[in-house]
């Protein structure tokens, strides 16, 4: 037997839809897994068909539907989700376990892609009769990743209807205007046994879940949070001063707090008086009148 190594983990996935598919995380040892065995076994007939659920975008729904897309309109970077047979994937599973046991003697030893895709990936024959279709169907551009686990496309929204008897429709989601497939795609049932699912029939990509509310320090000791009113950005550093910096500054003693002096400033504004109640609150002013009064000093 021999081993291959790669010098890091090939760990992918292709999450849509509750589709999940692994591509290419191996083990090292060479022909000890379920060989691919060809799952195509009956003739492919486009009247023949069974829907592939779990393909429609939420989105995609009546009322954000804006119509029908034109038939004319490209489609691009679809993919066919292929999947390898039950014994392959149990096979899988088990050297999965393995190479991350460090007793087993395939700790840590990597395949590469196309040693995953020989080992993991459905016959060739199987890919073979997918692209077959899929040619038959108008698309183009077919392409195999290095795992066989996709078979990339492109075509129209008049070949997506055609080939998947499921309509692209022109989608308006809170001012964004997207497209996407309205039904569950179909495909000939002789495909059924590696054709897991259709993605790509929507432009709805994921958007990401960082948000960024601003810098702030924690005590470990209390688990209070306060903000970091500095801060550096492409314009360069600015700095938040409050009452107790400005007495740092300015070397003001520490005994004078501001009582009996008055700063007066004239001018019009939809004054929100809470942010002055919140400036006092996380500064510390004492002072507090029914007129807006600074604690010390306010620009």
């Amino acid at each position: 037997m021999k081993a291959s190594f790669c010098k890091r983990l090939y760990v992918a996935g292709v999450l849509t839809s509750g589709v999940s598919v692994s591509l290419c995380l191996g083990v090292a040892t060479l022909g000890q897994t379920a060989s691919s065995q060809s799952q195509v076994v009956e003739a492919v007939q486009s009247d023949k068909v069974i829907t592939l659920h779990g393909n429609v975008h939420p989105m995609a729904r009546p009322a954000n539907d804006r119509g029908l897309l034109p038939d004319q309109q490209p489609v691009t970077k679809m993919h066919v989700l292929l999947q390898r047979s039950a014994a392959q994937e149990s096979a899988l599973q088990q050297l999965m376990a393995q190479q991350l046991d460090p007793t087993s003697p395939k700790f840590h030893g990597w395949l590469t892609p196309q040693e995953f895709g020989q080992q993991f990936g459905p016959a060739d024959s199987d890919v073979g009769a997918v692209k077959n279709w899929l040619t038959s169907q108008g698309f183009t551009g077919l392409k195999v990743n290095n795992g066989k686990t996709l078979i990339e496309f492109n075509g129209t929204a008049g070949q997506v209807r055609n080939a998947f008897h499921t309509e692209i429709h022109s989608i308006s989601v809170r001012g964004e205007e997207h497209f996407a497939n309205m039904q569950e795609p179909q495909i000939p049932a002789a495909l059924a046994p590696v054709a897991k699912g259709v993605v790509g029939l929507h432009n709805f990509h994921p958007k990401p879940m960082l948000r960024r509310l601003g810098k702030f320090q924690r005590n470990t000791s209390t688990g209070e949070v306060a903000p970091l009113f500095t801060f550096t950005d492409v314009n360069g550093t600015f700095f938040g001063v409050g009452p107790k910096d400005f007495a740092t500054i300015y070397n003001v003693p520490t005994t004078f707090d501001g009582t009996g002096q008055t700063i007066a400033i004239v001018a019009q504004s939809n004054i929100n008086l809470q942010d002055v109640t919140d400036f006092r609150s996380i500064l510390g002013c004492l002072h507090i009148a029914q007129i807006v009064r600074p604690c010390l000093v306010s620009a």
